[in-house]
């Protein structure tokens, strides 16, 4: 037992050690982003053009034959949010990138809670946060301008609500994690694919609450 029990410390410091580097590498990824004034990736520029238009109280959504020939075909959530930082900071990358990143790390947070509630290991639930953090999806699109990790939050949280209050049937627990994921698709449209994997989910379960919940 002893010398599993030093196997398994030596390999978790090792693991801790990497991902603790992965997390500085991308806050310092994500610091550098933040100073660069220009677009880093191609859709930002679309995503900061929505804000501004929110920011001015004017509706993206607007006929394509008409000057200035543009319309968003983004939800609006994920716009409003730094809308209020545009307005008093002007049309600025780092107003969004800012608030993409905090997302991330309220994400992995999410993660890393999820398993220490049903584990109760607390070094284990942490890594599995850090984990979330190093992945190249998070290093590239977390400190962007862009919707797709504010989405994740938002499904992260609903899903962590919703694994604990649908069993329990605790109706207003679940009013509450339905209406976070109404927030992920208002976010981004793609959240419909995890609206249907919690309500296959509950299918399973209930199929006549799944049903009224559906609704």
């Amino acid at each position: 037992m002893p010398a599993r029990r030093s196997i398994y410390v030596g390999l978790m410091t090792i693991a801790t050690v990497i991902l603790l580097f992965a997390l500085v590498v991308y806050l310092a990824y994500a610091v550098n982003l933040f100073q660069f004034p220009y677009d880093y990736d191609q859709g930002e520029g679309f995503e900061l053009v929505d804000t501004i238009m929110f920011s001015q109280f004017q509706w993206p959504y607007q006929n394509t034959d008409i000057y200035p020939f543009y319309s968003s075909n983004y939800p609006p959530l994920f716009h409003i949010i730094p809308a209020p930082l545009v307005a008093i900071f002007g049309p600025q990358y780092w107003t969004g990138r800012v608030l993409s990143f905090i997302g991330t790390l309220i994400t992995a947070t999410l993660i890393a809670y999820a398993v220490y509630r049903d584990s109760n290991r607390r070094w284990i639930a942490s890594l599995c946060g850090l984990a979330f953090l190093s992945s190249n999806m998070i290093y590239h699109n977390g400190p962007l301008f862009r919707q797709h990790l504010t989405m994740v939050m938002f499904e992260t949280m609903a899903v962590l609500i919703l694994a604990k209050a649908i069993p329990r049937k605790n109706t207003k627990q679940i009013a509450i994690g339905f209406l976070i994921l109404v927030l992920a698709g208002y976010t981004k449209q793609l959240a419909a694919v995890t609206a249907l994997a919690v309500l296959a989910w509950m299918f399973l379960r209930n199929p006549r609450r799944a049903f009224l919940w559906g609704l």
